[in-house]
């Protein structure tokens, strides 16, 4: 979670944007508990900071794609106009 929430931000850096752009957050986490809820929101408030946090959608899913994936991030960003 850590790692893809660092991928999250270099990619909106990327495009010109910052962490506080982020309008929505949509996860998907395989066999959700309250234990891998703690984890993300640790790990958000470490990625993030003290802001406040976008909207955020949890969906608990039984699997992914692929063998092995916990979860998966989508982010929707707004960007100033250029």
């Amino acid at each position: 979670m850590r790692q893809a929430l660092a991928n999250l931000c270099i990619a909106i850096e990327a495009v010109g944007g910052t962490p506080d752009r982020i309008a929505r957050l949509g996860v998907l986490v395989v066999d959700h508990s309250e234990a891998r809820l703690q984890v993300f929101g640790e790990e958000l408030v470490r990625a993030l900071g003290a802001q406040p946090k976008p909207a955020c959608t949890l969906i608990p899913v039984p699997l992914l794609a692929l063998d092995g994936m916990l979860f998966e991030i989508e982010a929707v960003l707004v960007l100033p106009d250029a």
